[in-house]
């Protein structure tokens, strides 16, 4: 007997396969299995089959359900969450009253039981992690044990929260002003809180990570998490440190010198503080070309203005930069041609300026003389004494300076210095030779030409000392050109230098030669020692008496004196011991005129 909508067990010893139809109202209507459990949505007399092993066995009206069973089944109501931590107490009460009730309290094989009529609630300690299985059937008095309600609990257990950090960079080793990430990685932990800390001071709160781009060498990071929910709310866990090595980035100079096109310019870098060694260092140029290392040459082809920048990243990968603009400018050269080499005194010589990419010039002479100049003209330089004179040219530009010198450039050669005397100026005697005397210097040759075209051949010659007479009266031009051994010339022409006027009386009227001496007589001639002058003068003056030879040196002088005007006798004593015997001449110097007189002296 029972009632609808309880549990009916059915069973048997029988063995083999054994299933179940349980006729009109049942549920199920059939099941496989013994024992197995049914129920009745209707009352009244039952009938069930039961196949044994394919044989059936029907008990016609064999189960009275007399009564209605509906709502006595009974439902778990939770008191407490489903899920509990370990040492909780879970509460439950059942949503029916019955005349008794049983708890079962099951996890894996331990089962725990509570049964009675005072057991309409129960609380339960739930000690040990895991799930349980909280079931409950009811007794009614009139239709007896109820189906089963089960209820699951899951225990969860008290865990310590745990808490680990790593950095972005895995050798904590960064570059000044390199951002860093750090992560947490957080375990037996809900609803987790993270606080970040740097040397022990708060820096950002509930995120795993932590990103930031101003440590500082030897900066410490942490980070704790806090559980905020479950079954471990409020623990909490710090995590492990990271020292972190802040390099900083290197401080980089660079230098460069030689800025000339096709010349190779020196760049050099160096680090002089941050960073560590070994260091790379990349150069641009400015010029689509590149170079490595931190001292390089590079020969730029074209003049210009350049951005130069190298690029130096130390051994953790840090970078440094410096930039730098260089000028290049053209090659300055400085270079000139002589017209002449070597000539004679004075010389003057055409100096070509051939310089390139210069702006001011100076040249230097080799005598102390200098010309300063600004453009490449070509200059002219009168060189007067003879040497050999080093020319230096000085060109400045913008690149620099450079210098052409050649030593010994120019040479100037001696030049003679021509001149000469002739003895005597005046001939008032007929059948008087003009003697010359070469007074020049330094000259190896000699071009006379005596102003007498009408002696035909004997109007020049070429020796030193010539003599030459002149057959006419007149006024002869005197003309001599000299030759020294390095070919240099020079020449003299005295016009009127020797005038020739024939006197044949007594005494000798000269006044038209010599203004104011109207005449000279000298006896005796040829003259042994003792030489008598008879002047007479027009007017008082100085009067010098000298003797000279024939190659015009003066071997003695009788007087140097004022005279009166009138006649004056004057006479002189030969220095006849010292004299050789022969022609010679008297150099009779009234007022600074000079009249010319043979003599000849005799033993």
């Amino acid at each position: 007997t029972g009632c609808t909508d309880a549990p009916v067990t059915f069973y048997t010893d029988a063995t083999g396969t054994i299933e179940w139809f349980f006729g009109a109202g049942s549920v199920p209507s059939n099941i496989i299995g013994s024992p197995s459990i049914a129920s009745y949505t209707t009352t009244g007399r039952k009938t069930f089959t039961m196949v044994v092993n394919g044989i059936p066995y029907t008990y016609s009206d064999f189960i009275d359900i007399f009564s209605t069973g509906a709502g006595l089944n009974p439902t778990i109501v939770p008191i407490t969450p489903d899920t509990l931590c370990a040492g909780d107490i879970g509460s439950f009460t059942s949503s029916v009253t019955a005349a008794d009730y049983t708890w079962y309290i099951t996890r894996d094989t331990v089962v725990d039981t509570f049964a009675g009529a005072g057991f309409l609630s129960l609380s339960y300690l739930f000690d040990s992690v895991g799930t349980y299985t909280v079931i409950l059937e009811t007794r009614n008095t009139c239709c007896g044990v109820s189906f089963p309600d089960t209820f699951t609990v899951t225990v969860n257990p008290i865990v310590q929260p745990s808490i680990a950090i790593q950095s972005s960079d895995t050798s904590n080793t960064v570059c000044d002003g390199t951002t860093l990430t750090f992560s947490a990685s957080a375990d037996d932990v809900t609803d987790p809180l993270y606080a970040w800390f740097v040397n022990g001071v708060p820096v950002g709160t509930n995120s795993p990570t932590f990103s930031t781009s101003t440590l500082v060498d030897g900066d410490v990071i942490t980070a704790t998490v806090l559980t905020t929910s479950g079954c471990s709310i409020g623990l909490s866990d710090t995590s492990n440190s990271i020292s972190v090595t802040v390099v900083g980035i290197p401080a980089v100079i660079c230098t460069a010198d030689t800025f000339i096109t096709g010349l190779p310019t020196y760049f050099t870098s160096t680090v002089i503080s941050g960073g560590i060694a070994p260091f790379t260092y990349i150069w641009d140029f400015g010029d689509q070309t590149m170079g490595a290392g931190d001292s390089v040459a590079h020969i730029y082809l074209s003049p210009g203005v350049y951005d130069v920048q190298v690029d130096v990243v130390d051994a953790n990968g840090c970078p440094g930069t410096c930039n730098s603009v260089v000028t290049i400018y053209s090659l300055l050269s400085a270079a000139y041609t002589a017209s002449l080499y070597n000539g004679c005194a004075p010389l003057t010589v055409d100096f070509n300026n051939q310089s390139t990419n210069a702006v001011t010039y100076l040249w230097e002479f080799g005598n102390g003389s200098t010309m300063a100049a600004t453009n490449t003209s070509t200059i002219s330089y009168t060189y007067t004494n003879p040497g050999t004179y080093d020319v230096v040219l000085y060109a400045y530009g913008a690149s620099g300076n450079d210098s052409a010198s050649v030593m010994n450039q120019v040479m100037v050669l001696p030049s003679p210095v021509a001149n000469f005397q002739g003895y005597p100026q005046v001939i008032s005697t007929l059948g008087d030779t003009v003697f010359f005397g070469d007074n020049s210097l330094d000259a190896w040759m000699w071009q006379w030409t005596f102003g007498d075209p009408a002696s035909g051949g004997n109007n020049t010659s070429i020796i030193q000392n010539p003599a030459h007479f002149y057959a006419l009266d007149g006024s002869y031009t005197v003309s001599l050109v000299v030759t020294n051994a390095f070919g240099c010339k020079d020449s003299v022409t005295k016009p009127g230098f020797i005038v020739v006027k024939i006197d044949t009386g007594g005494g000798v009227d000269i006044a038209a030669q010599v203004p104011g001496l109207n005449t000279i007589t000298i006896f005796p001639n040829p003259v042994v020692s003792k030489l008598n002058v008879v002047v007479d003068v027009e007017k008082p003056g100085m009067l010098e008496i000298t003797m000279i030879n024939m190659s015009g040196q003066r071997v003695q002088k009788f007087s140097n004196e004022r005279i009166p005007k009138g006649n004056t006798r004057l006479t002189y004593y030969l220095d006849d011991g010292r004299l050789n015997k022969g022609l010679y001449f008297l150099d009779v110097n009234y007022n600074g005129k000079h009249y010319y007189k043979k003599i000849i002296l005799t033993p």
